[in-house]
């Protein structure tokens, strides 16, 4: 009996479309739990030569703007198509499992090469099961679209086009923490540790730390440094003084901010289920993308 029965295997056009080794792939995990699995499978965004190869096989497609209930979210891509399958169906208790076709792949952990075996371990159980936290934004007491509030990564305040900095009022809690002058902010959880905020001076956080990373960018004062606190506090950012200032949470969308206009950030109430292969190991990622010891 495999695991997962209805699954969403999802990546862009261009990602799915030279990829005979999905198909192939599809019909080893069909002998494997019979035709049902299939029944419950589907695939999304491809192009439609490949859309009618499946369909051959009796493997359905969905429509490009359908929605769908799924256990398992299989993501071919690199970390950005991981992140954008994740704000959408991590909230809905889905697993996802990466399959790289990218660049660094922190978040996409299975290569091209070993996807048939692996996608088949996993179905069967044979995997581990990995819970991390998501943050949920705010802006002026107002949540966003369900889907474009949810960060895997990190929220990012930043000056826009502006060539002034942005003042920055920044609680923890209900605590004043400090007050800001700098480019921006990264409120960053512990999967974003090794994004953006990495660049920004920021400390790498192991995944298994409850803990929300705030980076200064570009502070006036080096004494501004970076900070993390618990998980389960309430970030709450005022924007005191700003001209062009935005707002991204993963990188997705554009928020244009104000003096006046308030930020918060906090845990989301849904964690992010990651599915590895039985060897994953953390540290031996960070060895192996980040080149130590090399």
């Amino acid at each position: 009996m495999l695991k997962y029965r209805r699954i969403l295997f999802l990546g862009r056009e261009k990602n799915i479309q030279p990829l005979p080794d999905l198909l192939n792939t599809l019909l080893a995990i069909q002998q494997r739990g019979g035709e049902a699995i299939l029944d419950q499978s589907i695939i999304n965004i491809v192009d439609e030569k490949t859309a009618a190869d499946f369909a051959r096989h009796k493997i359905p497609v969905l429509e490009k703007t359908a929605e769908a209930d799924v256990d398992l979210v299989v993501v071919l891509g690199g970390d950005g198509t991981f992140l954008g399958a994740a704000r959408r169906y991590a909230p809905r208790h889905a697993t996802l499992i990466g399959i790289n076709l990218g660049y660094l792949g922190f978040l996409t952990d299975i290569s091209l090469d070993n996807m048939q075996q692996s996608l088949l371990e996993v179905l069967d159980g044979d995997c581990r099961n990995e819970q991390r936290f998501m943050l949920s934004t705010t802006f002026n007491g107002n949540l966003l679209n369900a889907d474009l509030s949810v960060a895997i990564n990190d929220v990012v305040i930043s000056r826009g086009s502006a060539g002034t900095l942005l003042k920055l009022r920044v609680y923890i809690g209900e605590t004043l923490a400090y007050e800001l002058r700098a480019d921006g902010l990264i409120l960053s959880t512990p999967s974003g540790s090794t994004a953006y905020a990495l660049s920004a001076g920021g400390p790498i956080v192991a995944p298994d730390l409850d803990a929300i990373l705030l980076v200064p960018l570009c502070p006036h004062a080096l004494t501004y440094r970076p900070l993390m606190v618990r998980a389960d506090y309430t970030v709450r950012i005022e924007v005191v003084q700003a001209e062009s200032a935005r707002a991204h949470i993963d990188g997705q969308g554009d928020y244009l901010l104000k003096s006046g206009d308030s930020i918060e950030v906090c845990r989301h109430e849904a964690p992010l289920s990651i599915c590895h292969p039985t060897n994953y190991d953390y540290y031996q990622t960070l060895r192996k993308k980040l080149l130590w010891g090399g």
